[in-house]
């Protein structure tokens, strides 16, 4: 009839964020997708996520941002992981992804180290509470002596441990080794 047919319409950002996670859900580890997903829950209860994907401009992303109250950076990170997501399956023209160049607000994180007296008085928190839990010890002094996350100290097992090295193929960052020192190895052949 010479009429153009209306175009598609595009889901909106709440519901098009959930498909996207379910479709890259593998990429992650299991922790980062509990993250992710909370991100996108609050990415979709704000006014944003009423939105069709389509129709999101740089403009909406910054208003939103001067709004949030949260970890913004992880949250803007999930929001671009969509905006790339949505171009990937052509609801949004190539390069076109509103998040891009935005600037995330810095971390306010500052790194503090133990000084050798308070490493001298966790050491003796730890003697004194030895008794009483000492698993839960023997992992405090594991990550005293070795630096390593939490996470990487619970999972550690005997076939990752040689005599001076834990040999970590799933780390964070990736495989890794962690040297071990004479302390640490201690505290290692004292568990069973």
């Amino acid at each position: 009839r010479g009429v153009n047919a209306p175009a598609a319409v595009a889901p909106t950002v709440a519901a098009f964020a959930a498909t996207a996670l379910r479709d890259c859900a593998g990429r992650w580890k299991p922790r980062t997708l509990v993250t992710h997903e909370w991100c996108v829950r609050r990415i979709a209860s704000a006014p944003l996520g009423a939105l069709p994907v389509n129709r999101v401009t740089r403009q909406h992303v910054a208003n939103w941002l001067a709004e949030y109250r949260g970890n913004a950076a992880r949250t803007l990170a999930v929001l671009s992981f969509v905006m790339q997501h949505a171009e990937l399956k052509s609801l949004r023209p190539p390069a076109t992804n509103p998040c891009k160049g935005l600037r995330r607000k810095r971390s306010t994180f500052v790194a503090r180290y133990l000084t050798l007296q308070e490493y001298r008085r966790l050491l003796r928190v730890l003697a004194a509470c030895e008794e009483d839990h000492p698993a839960e010890i023997a992992l405090l002094r594991v990550l005293v002596y070795t630096g390593c996350r939490f996470g990487e100290a619970l999972a550690l097992t005997w076939e990752q441990l040689t005599t001076k090295r834990a040999v970590l193929r799933d780390s964070k960052t990736g495989a890794k080794t962690l040297w071990l020192s004479t302390e640490a190895l201690a505290v290692l052949n004292s568990l069973p």
